[in-house]
């Protein structure tokens, strides 16, 4: 009779794992737009170079480089994935640029010389 109830109870324990599972694959809480859904709609609006999602202050901060090859944190609005800041957050009009001096080296002049 014990054997049974102790089959019974490994039974419901592994049942109950599944739909635990399965609950964190709902969107979070809050109404937020899930990372994966965020990614798929900057890929298709023509961003790359993907590094950094943060979510913050009920927003995401994204680290890319947008179409016009504009390199740096972009805020989006977390429910609806809509674009916040025209440009880079933290950069000035004229200031944007590919890639930093950690990142590439094309800066360089030929024969591989420091500037």
């Amino acid at each position: 009779m014990h054997r049974i109830h102790h089959c019974l109870a490994a039974l419901l324990a592994a049942c109950s794992l599944g739909v635990a599972a399965g609950e964190t694959r709902q969107p979070p809480a809050g109404g937020w737009l899930p990372m994966s859904a965020l990614v798929a709609r900057l890929e298709a609006a023509g961003y790359r170079n993907i590094e950094e999602i943060e979510r913050e202050h009920g927003r995401y901060e994204v680290r890319a480089t947008d179409r016009q090859g504009l390199r740096g944190k972009f805020l989006f609005d977390a429910r609806s994935g809509e674009l916040l800041v025209p440009r880079p957050a933290g950069q000035a009009a004229g200031e944007a640029r590919e890639c930093s001096k950690r990142r590439c080296r094309d800066d360089l002049p030929a024969g591989g010389g420091r500037p």
